[in-house]
């Protein structure tokens, strides 16, 4: 948020203004849709990305005459630092010499300068693209034009001459699509004035070729038929009854007259042709009757021809005239549309003449923009609330990614889950001195009567370590670490100022002859006499004795390293020199080094009753617990224990310590 401060409190000034401006249709540009009874309105969004192009700003270049402006001509910029340079450019060259002899500078040809006004022109564009910009509102017909640049007087310019030559654009595209759908409907028109007049002729030729029927005609026509029709069925009738007469006529031939007169009463229709008969003596009967049935028949017959060429005739008379009152119905039809179509397509044309010239654009500025008073604010908050959450989002990310791959040591549960079966004990950080931000010393530590959860927690400890007592005899404990600096020195000597409180008598021996982090605990660099020299056999370890008053206990220090210290180590005297001490001391405390930086933990882990390993809260990992322990000849069992330094108290959870009911001891 701080960069976003400084990045927007310095820089070149910019003024911003804006100007709006709204679409809005009118009744002429309503009627403009082909489409009935419908109306179309323009998109914003739309009309932004279509008549927003790159012509609106060429007109505004035009218009305010900015490839004369530096600040928006970057040519016209670099000419005014470098004199000469586009000429040169275009030149192709530098100064040269006339036909004349003469030195001078060649000037630009035709076809050299408009390549370069054409150059700057679009390079001006260009930069002018990058200074105004419109911003369509999609639930608005309301469209910003917004300009930024170093002038205030510039800016309210440029947005205003961007905003006219974009409402001049929309009026102009409106009006040459109006005048293209003028044009065609304008030929459409002379097209369909043609089909008119050919269908109306088509109509006056067809009754005028046609001799149609009345519909009187018509129905006398249809009557008749339907007569005839009913006439003819009935000699159909007829005609097959005289059929089956000729039939049972001929199978009279060859009986006697008495027989065949009885045959002739028995049937009806015989017996009325029998007496219609003028018998001659000379014909017989069956004869007589064949005859007469045979005319009759005839007679029909001819009858039943006559019907059937009438009624051919009626109905070709009837088809004819129905298929003339078809075509000419389909002729009005067809004129009818014609017609139609002609004068829907004129009042249409007639509407978009009138339109053309009553068009206004479909849109007016609503809002000119002014002379900014004051300078842009450089997006100050806008860019610090972005650089804030991306420093949040970056932060967060960053300790996600940090606790995700931490493997460090953080509570005794993670040593337990190591380590099952061993006691742990978490030790706070030891009060820091606020002068120096060294951890005090142990003196100052335990000197005091104050309770603090650093005490408590050695306190704690030392009842573990006592546990570890055999038969109630005397103490040997080794402490070590997995690596430098987790507190090892600090505890061993809180541990042993615990125990001298209550009354034991206490031997620090230390063996960590790299580091020496005892001697730098107490201001004891440098003693007189060391424990190599014990170890060497040069001194008794009596004369090496070191009793600290304030903490009340003995102490072996080494001196400065001298020789290899395992070497010092592996011999027998370090074994005696722990049975001699445990013979007068209630407690021995061995301070040995880093087992991940040396072997002289090894070496005395052999010779003590257990180990006080010290793993450090941030600096220990669970790789390098493991590794420790793997130095160690034996594993960690139920009498060595774990300090984890630097824990957060265990405490913490149930409340502020209420150091009024620790008594002091």
């Amino acid at each position: 948020m701080l960069m976003g401060f400084l990045l927007t409190s310095f820089g070149i000034r910019t003024y911003t203004t804006e100007t709006l401006l709204v679409l809005e249709d009118t009744n002429a540009a309503l009627a403009s849709s082909l489409q009935r009874n419908e109306t179309q309105y323009l998109d914003p969004t739309e009309a932004v990305a279509v008549f927003g192009s790159r012509r609106v700003f060429e007109r505004a270049v035009d218009e305010l005459d900015l490839t004369n402006d530096a600040e928006f001509n970057p040519y016209l910029a670099e000419e005014n630092a470098n004199p000469g340079l586009i000429s040169r450019l275009f030149s192709g060259g530098g100064e040269r010499t006339d036909s004349s002899g003469s030195e001078g500078s060649e000037s630009l040809d035709d076809g050299s300068s408009e390549e370069m006004e054409a150059l700057e022109r679009q390079a001006t564009v260009d930069v002018l693209q990058g200074k105004v910009y419109l911003e369509a509102d999609g639930r608005t017909t309301l469209i910003s034009v917004v300009a930024t640049t170093e002038s205030p007087e510039r800016s309210a310019q440029l947005s205003n001459a961007v905003a006219e030559a974009f409402l001049n654009e929309l009026l102009e595209t409106r009006l040459d699509a109006l005048d293209r759908v003028a044009e065609q409907l304008s030929l459409r028109v002379a097209s369909l004035r043609q089909d008119v007049q050919e269908s109306e002729a088509a109509l006056q030729d067809f009754l005028n070729a046609s001799e149609r029927l009345s519909a009187e005609d018509l129905t006398v026509i249809g009557d008749e038929a339907q007569r005839l029709r009913a006439r003819l069925v009935k000699l159909q009738s007829e005609s097959a009854a005289d059929a089956a007469l000729m039939t049972e006529a001929n199978a009279l031939a060859g009986l006697a007259d008495e027989e065949v007169r009885t045959a002739i009463q028995a049937n009806v229709q015989l017996a009325e042709l029998f007496a219609s008969l003028d018998l001659t003596p000379d014909v017989s009967v069956v004869d007589a009757l064949k005859d007469k049935i045979a005319n009759r028949s005839d007679h029909r017959a001819s009858l039943i021809d006559g019907l059937n060429a009438s009624l051919t005739d009626l109905d070709a008379q009837l088809a004819e005239s129905s298929e003339q009152k078809v075509r000419l119905q389909q002729l009005q039809r067809e004129a009818d549309a014609a017609s139609e179509i002609y004068d829907f397509s004129v009042r249409r044309l007639n509407e978009l003449l009138v339109q053309s010239g009553v068009e206004s654009g479909g849109g007016r500025i609503v809002l000119r923009a002014a002379i900014p008073q004051e300078p842009d604010g450089r997006g100050r908050p806008r860019t610090m609330v972005i650089l804030g959450i991306l420093g949040l989002v970056t932060s967060i990310g960053w300790t996600l990614l940090r606790e995700a791959t931490d493997q460090t040591l953080r509570t005794r549960a993670d040593v337990q889950r190591l380590v099952p079966g061993v006691r742990c004990v978490a030790v706070p950080r030891a009060v820091n001195n606020r002068q120096s931000g060294q951890n005090v010393r142990a003196e100052q530590l335990f000197i005091s009567d104050d309770v603090t959860e650093y005490s408590e927690a050695i306190r704690r400890l030392r009842g573990d370590v006592s546990s570890v007592g055999r038969d109630g005899g005397a103490i040997c404990l080794q402490a070590t670490s997995d690596f430098v600096s987790a507190g090892k020195s600090l505890v061993l000597l809180s541990l042993a100022r615990s125990f001298a409180l209550l009354g034991k008598k206490v031997l620090v021996i230390g063996a960590d002859m790299r580091d020496m982090s005892l001697g730098k605990q107490l201001d004891l660099l440098d003693p007189a006499l060391s424990l190599q020299q014990v170890l060497n056999s040069e001194i008794r370890a009596e004369d090496a004795i070191i009793t600290h008053q304030d903490l009340g206990i003995d102490l072996i220090l080494p001196a400065r390293q001298q020789g290899n210290p395992v070497d010092v180590l592996e011999g027998p005297a370090i074994g005696e020199l722990l049975q001699s001490a445990q013979s007068q001391y209630d407690v021995v405390l061995i301070d040995t080094p880093p087992l991940l930086d040396a072997a002289e933990a090894q070496v005395v882990s052999k010779l003590v009753d257990s180990v006080l390993l010290v793993a450090g809260v941030g600096a220990s990992t669970s790789e390098s617990l493991v590794a420790a322990l793997d130095q160690l000849p034996l594993p960690l069992d139920g009498s060595d224990v774990v300090a984890l330094y630097a824990a957060k108290p265990e405490k913490e959870n149930w409340g502020r310590v209420n150091r009024r009911k620790f008594a002091r001891l």
